[in-house]
């Protein structure tokens, strides 16, 4: 979605823009106005380089964010600071486990902090290494408590919010299970087990309220793909999961998106989102 609305010279009329978990991710590269090279940071991650759930066997994280940060995004797609400087401020939110409250991550002195404030709000709890630290603060994934960050907009004074979901609208969390609380109980920081077994309910609350807007808040919209588009099944490959190892389905999810984002707008469908971007490498 944010590729395509970089595309068609829409970033302009955005005055800030807010990101949690990977959409700080997506929002950091769109504030630079690299929406198309940050998203080859998903097909450089669909390996177990990344993401392998086998290390949990052995005590490591499931996700290597030293890989993502500092191998994919330092040395092969850095952020243009110039771009940083032109385009709209960027915010990144994520939760204080001293507090266990939100914290909207911003005014970064460089681009190193607000590298440090992405990897904060990508930091998921059981899954990602030792909590993030942002500030001196230790930090973990936004998405605890604010998944889709437009009440963080909204708190800030924004007049109209355009929200890109990942999810169908019409999607909804299931509980946390008992395993996964207790394993969270027994591994993680101890403000977790909370901000865990409440987040379902917050996420559908947020879901549910965007789901109504548009026609009673039309200064709160969203754009979200098609029921089932998420989990798209492909021929001879799985539905894109959450820990998605398939190039070919993220190159499918980046299609979804693109399309959702079009038709949104009025635009042309959309037959091929994907060029090569070039990179340096080391």
């Amino acid at each position: 979605m944010c590729v395509l609305l970089e595309k068609a010279g829409l970033i302009d009329a955005v005055d800030v823009i807010y990101g949690t978990s990977s959409g700080a991710l997506n929002g950091s590269f769109t504030a630079a106005g690299q929406a198309a090279l940050g998203a080859t940071n998903y097909l450089d991650t669909s390996n177990p380089q990344f993401a392998n759930p086998f290390r949990m066997l052995t005590g490591r994280a499931v996700l290597d964010l030293d890989f993502l940060f500092e191998e994919l995004i330092f040395n092969r797609t850095p952020y243009d600071p110039a771009g940083l400087a032109a385009g709209p401020p960027f915010r990144a939110l994520s939760v204080s486990l001293d507090t266990s409250e939100l914290v909207v991550m911003r005014d970064f002195a460089d681009v190193g902090e607000l590298m440090a404030a992405v990897r904060a709000s990508c930091s998921l709890p059981l899954l990602a290494d030792a909590p993030a630290s942002f500030r001196g603060e230790p930090m973990s994934d936004g998405s605890l408590i604010e998944s889709m960050p437009y009440r963080a907009a909204l708190a800030d004074g924004a007049t109209h919010v355009l929200v890109l979901r990942s999810h169908s609208a019409g999607h909804r969390m299931d509980d946390v299970p008992r395993a996964l609380l207790e394993l969270a109980r027994r591994t993680a920081h101890p403000a977790v087990v909370s901000l865990l077994r409440g987040r379902p309910e917050r996420y559908n609350a947020d879901a549910a309220q965007l789901e109504q807007a548009g026609a009673g808040e039309p200064g709160l919209l969203q754009i979200a793909p098609p029921a089932g588009a998420a989990y798209l099944p492909l021929v001879g490959t799985p539905g894109l999961g959450q820990l998605e190892l398939s190039g070919r389905a993220v190159r499918q999810g980046l299609l979804v998106g693109a399309t959702a984002a079009a038709a949104a707008f009025g635009l042309p469908a959309v037959d091929v989102v994907w060029q090569p971007e070039v990179y340096r490498t080391t």
